[in-house]
């Protein structure tokens, strides 16, 4: 990446194209400006290919975790599962996951014990890496921090329920060029 300021785009569902496909998008999204990509998964099952995907492409992280919708389909075993795919340095993140309680494609319970186990592996991690990077302050002090920015991205993503379009009309009426296509 340049040292210039660039986009990334958070977000993008990548592994639902076809690799010739995912090449071509990451190409379009480059062109206009977009230097980096984050592919968040919606199941653990996704993890290979989402890696695959990563290693071949420069500046393509994944998210690797279960969506509400599949939550489901979390097994015993799962948060260690979790916990060593997050090894990889090309996972950056434990998502996608969180509570959807609109659809309710699992059970709201479910989804809730889900959210709570990743959670607990993503706690671990960002204790893990803060001790790494700054070992003077102690893991519980950097979480409690942490905390005031963790719930603004959670308030983030339930906004973002709210809607694409509204988010495109804000984004337009403070000046930002903001585009879905």
């Amino acid at each position: 990446m340049s040292s210039r300021p660039f986009l990334i785009d958070s977000h993008c569902h990548l592994q639902y194209l076809d690799p010739a496909e995912q090449a071509a998008a990451i190409g379009r999204a480059r062109a206009r400006g977009v230097e980096g990509f984050l592919v968040p998964a919606t199941d653990l099952d996704q993890a290979e290919t989402l890696l695959a995907l990563c290693h071949s492409q420069e500046n393509v992280w994944c998210a690797i975790g279960v969506h509400p919708h599949e939550a489901a389909s979390w097994q015993s075993g799962d948060e260690a599962r979790l916990r060593d795919l997050l090894a990889d340095p090309k996972v950056v993140a434990v998502g996608e996951c969180g509570l959807d309680f609109f659809y309710d494609h699992a059970p709201r319970e479910v989804q809730a014990e889900v959210l709570r186990e990743q959670w607990r592996v993503a706690v671990v991690a960002i204790a893990i890496l803060s001790a790494i990077i700054t070992p003077s302050i102690d893991p519980v002090t950097m979480l409690l921090t942490m905390a005031p920015l963790s719930a603004l991205y959670v308030l983030s993503i339930g906004l973002a329920a709210i809607g694409q379009r509204q988010f495109e009309r804000n984004a337009a009426a403070a000046g930002l060029p903001i585009t879905t296509d």
